[in-house]
């Protein structure tokens, strides 16, 4: 079983999405992902899903503080109004996949699943 954290509204409001990793997985919800790199929900986490909507001028420093206090931890950004310039940057300081929103709920889950996986914690049966 993976922890995910799912931060910021497009991805807590989701209630597919978030009824889909509940089947399976613990979950943990942070609506305000504004200082999440000080949250101890984030030193739980397996994997962190981040809403970038509405933090783009923030993004680049959280992901710095992020990548600071947990660099292994994999994070997918879900946004639908990055610029290529701005998913080029989050991809240079550590995001490992990228979900326009809305995302296809299935498609993330099994995604979450991969980069659990592909960082050592077991899969979910």
């Amino acid at each position: 079983m993976i922890r995910v954290c799912l931060a910021g509204p497009a991805v807590t409001n989701d209630h597919a999405l978030v009824r889909a990793l509940e089947a399976h997985h613990d979950v943990d919800l942070v609506a305000d992902p504004r200082g999440l790199d000080r949250s101890a929900v984030i030193a739980l986490s397996d994997v962190l899903v981040l809403d970038a909507g509405g933090l783009r001028a923030m993004l680049p420093p959280l992901l710095r503080a992020l990548r600071l206090r947990r660099p292994e931890l994999p994070i997918v950004l879900v946004d639908g109004s990055l610029s290529e310039h701005d998913k080029a940057d989050a991809f240079s300081l550590g995001v490992l996949d990228y979900f326009p929103a809305p995302c296809h709920v299935g498609l993330l889950v099994e995604r979450l699943q991969v980069l659990a996986r592909t960082r050592g914690v077991p899969r979910a049966m």
